[in-house]
């Protein structure tokens, strides 16, 4: 059975159980995950082409401009602190955020367990996106200015062997940016079980900015920065997470609006 990838082996308190999946808090370190183990196999299928059609999302292609407009805010941070180099992006899904990196002169790579994911970024957007997981992929060390994990950190079975990898491909002082939902907000805690982000076997870590703190500074990083982090989102996106979709038309749901339950965290460290 999955240990806390803070503490190890740890005293754990059951918080849920959500389907055949109990969700835990390690009494140690707080950080918050899913005590089960999910096959290679059964996350492969999880994330086929249904994921961004129905299953996760509403439709992920077609929320395309949406999507791109927070990738466009991404990097305007990024480019705060850093100037256009090499990037390498885990969890890239379709793309599209190499796509606009690649458009403000970053030399983009993206990795993404997804076949159809990365099939669909090669063949319709042009961009250098890779099948498989990090830990199996061979990418040069010590060659990345910066490594993102846009809302990827949570779906990861082995997040602090992930973030070990990343610490090791990116140059000395470069950066790690990543998004996830803080299970310790407001309203993540008034939520409980019934928090958007409680969604195994997608989700399997939840994170606060401490834990996420604590594992990056494990990996051989600097935390330096966690802040609450909003988005734009389709009103497609928001009905088919309450389970109304169907109810409303089609057109209504590439509508717009900025979304901010300050639940969601962006976090950055640096390679000494």
């Amino acid at each position: 059975m999955p240990v806390c990838e803070i503490c190890g082996p740890r005293e754990a308190t059951l918080l849920y159980r959500v389907g055949n999946y109990p969700i835990v808090r390690c009494a140690g370190c707080k950080l918050v995950y899913v005590d089960a183990d999910p096959s290679a196999e059964e996350l492969a299928a999880y994330y086929a082409a249904d994921y961004y059609r129905g299953k996760a999302y509403d439709d992920y292609e077609e929320d395309r401009s949406i999507l791109t407009a927070n990738f466009a805010r991404h990097l305007d941070a990024i480019e705060r602190s850093c100037a256009p180099g090499r990037l390498l992006d885990v969890g890239c899904a379709l793309g599209f955020f190499l796509q606009e990196a690649q458009r403000r002169g970053w030399q983009a790579t993206g990795t993404d367990i997804s076949e159809y994911a990365t099939a669909y970024a090669r063949e319709q957007l042009g961009v250098d996106a890779r099948t498989g997981g990090l830990l199996d992929l061979d990418l040069p060390l010590a060659s990345f200015d910066v490594v993102t994990m846009w809302d990827t950190i949570e779906h990861l079975k082995h997040p602090a062997r992930y973030l070990a990898r990343a610490a090791e491909l990116l140059r000395p002082g470069g950066s790690l940016f990543l998004t996830t939902g803080n299970v310790d907000s407001l309203y993540g805690r008034l939520a409980g079980r019934r928090w958007r982000m409680i969604a195994p076997p997608g989700h399997l870590f939840y994170f606060s900015p401490a834990t996420a703190s604590r594992m990056l500074a494990g990996a051989g990083l600097k935390p330096v920065e966690a802040r609450t982090e909003g988005r734009y989102v389709s009103v497609g996106a928001l009905v088919h997470a309450l389970g109304v979709g169907r109810l409303v038309p089609r057109a209504a749901k590439r509508r717009q609006f900025y979304f901010d339950l300050r639940d969601v965290f962006m976090a950055r460290a640096v390679k000494p």
